[in-house]
Formats: C-alpha cells, sequence, structure tokens
C-alpha cells in the first residue's frame, strides 16, 4: 500500500556521475526493469509468497490445483515487467555507496520526496518497499484461497481470477526478500501493464554487463515544480576522485538556478 503524505521526507538516489548529468541536464530519471535489479526473486518473492500461504493448511489434492494456478498464471504474467527508480531513506550510508554509487565513486541526490511524487502523479507512484517472510495476512493469499475453496472470485470487484493475479503481480514490485531490509528502499514504480501509455517508449542502452532497458520520466515537464526545488543536495562518494567546488561549479553551468542545490562531501570512511 502506497504511503500518502510524503511531506518532510527525504529520498536518496545513490547513483553514478553520468546519472546526475542526466538527471541535472536532460531532466531525465530512468525507470528500469525491476526483475534485473539486485533481488533475483525480484518480483517472483511476494508470488512465491502467496503461493505457500495460499497452500497452508490445504489437502495435498487442493495444494496441487494451487501450484498449478499459480504456474499457470506466471506463465502469462512473467513478462510483464515492473520499471523502477530506487531510492533509500539512509543518508551517507556505507552499504549504499558500495552498491549503487559506482563503488563508493559516485554520488547521492537527497530528493524532496513530496514533489516527486507530485511530479509523477498519473504516471508512476511512490512506494515504501516492504520486507517479509510470508503473506499470510496479504489480500491475494484470500482472495485466492477462496477461489480454491469456492471456484469464484468477485466478478464486480476483479472480474476474473485473472485480475487479482495481474493485482498480485503489480504489488509484487513493493515486496523483496528479509535480507534487504537493512536497505530502506522506497521506489517511484511504473503504473502496471501499460507503461507505453504513461512513460512512452521504451529506450535501451548498452552497459559493459548488458543491454538496459528503461523508460524516462521526465522531471522538468511539471514547470510549477523546478528541478533546484525538487533535488536539495548531491553529496560525492567517499572514494569519488573529484572536489565539490568543482561539482558546484558543473551544476551552475548547467543552469544558474541550480546554485540553491547544495553540494556536499560524504563523511562516510568507506576504503
Amino acid at each position: 500500500m502506497a504511503r500518502k503524505n510524503w511531506k518532510g521526507v527525504k529520498l536518496y538516489h545513490y547513483t553514478s556521475f553520468p546519472v546526475l548529468q542526466g538527471i541535472l541536464d536532460r531532466g531525465e530519471l530512468w525507470l528500469c526493469n525491476v526483475k534485473v535489479m539486485n533481488d533475483k526473486q525480484e518480483m517472483f518473492h511476494y508470488m512465491s509468497l502467496v503461493e505457500n500461504s495460499v497452500c497452508e493448511g490445504l489437502e495435498p489434492d487442493k495444494c496441487g490445483e494451487v501450484h498449478r494456478l499459480f504456474a499457470n498464471q506466471l506463465d502469462r504474467l512473467e513478462n510483464q515487467p515492473v520499471y523502477a527508480a530506487s531510492f533509500s531513506r539512509l543518508e551517507d550510508d556505507a552499504a549504499q555507496w558500495e552498491r549503487y554509487a559506482s563503488h563508493g565513486q559516485g554520488i547521492s541526490i537527497k530528493f524532496n520526496a513530496h514533489l516527486l511524487k507530485k511530479i509523477a502523479e498519473g504516471r508512476a507512484r511512490l512506494q515504501p518497499v516492504y520486507y517479509t517472510r510470508d503473506a499470510k495476512a496479504s489480500k491475494h493469499t484470500a482472495l485466492i484461497r477462496d477461489y480454491i475453496m469456492t471456484g469464484e472470485v468477485d466478478r464486480a470487484a476483479w472480474g476474473s481470477i485473472d485480475g487479482v493475479f495481474e493485482n498480485c503481480w503489480a504489488a509484487s514490485s513493493a515486496y523483496k526478500h528479509i535480507s534487504f531490509k537493512s536497505e530502506k528502499e522506497v521506489r517511484l514504480v511504473s503504473l502496471p501493464f501499460s507503461p507505453r501509455y504513461f512513460l512512452g517508449e521504451p529506450q535501451y542502452e548498452m552497459e559493459e554487463w548488458g543491454l538496459r532497458e528503461y523508460y524516462i520520466l521526465n522531471l522538468k515537464r511539471n514547470q510549477e515544480i523546478p528541478v533546484e526545488r525538487l533535488i536539495k543536495e548531491v553529496m560525492i562518494g567517499p572514494r569519488a576522485n573529484v572536489t565539490a567546488d568543482t561539482v558546484e561549479r558543473y551544476i551552475r553551468s548547467l543552469n544558474p538556478e541550480y546554485e540553491k542545490i547544495k553540494v556536499t562531501q560524504s563523511d562516510c570512511p568507506l576504503r
């Protein structure tokens, strides 16, 4: 369930210097396919939790029916990825620098969460990530279990069992394995199943590790919220070979109004 009030919340996007250029110069925030992010169980973790919770306490034949239902639905849905940009609630965090900011050689961009949500309205949603070991209390577990027991679903609300699974699949991007809990992640997530309609055509970037597929959220589209209000600070990573005054001059060369964006150096003693 998405948080409704983000006022006063700051989010930190740990990334590389080229991404900083794309955000400040072109106003582009990339939403990438979550299935190629750092969790190899991405999207499938929550689905597996729901499947196990539905099965709990059922007779073997019913449990077999559950497994067949999930297999068929996942076969239908797995090529419908969700796209997201990742943020953390953690400021100047060693693990974030190491994992997501070019091993500490990159930067961290501090965003005003409330304004980010407003800019993304109608195109993407700002969503906290939940870390859990089971889905016993999930509405999806209850709905699918009822369907297994009765063969029926509320057609006015869901249309069919396909509708329940589509909602479950869309929600799965908000759940990760409990071992990632320390990251305190928040995601800006594409609206499900039709990102082209909301964000335009997909883009592709060849990387050393492979091919990146992404959608662009235009941060400059809302003229009432200039970038210098959205971005509060740029922090230079602990291993970056650049000085704060150099970054300041670069940022101001892009737009004189960007002088309002504070530039700082990380205090993290990462070696």
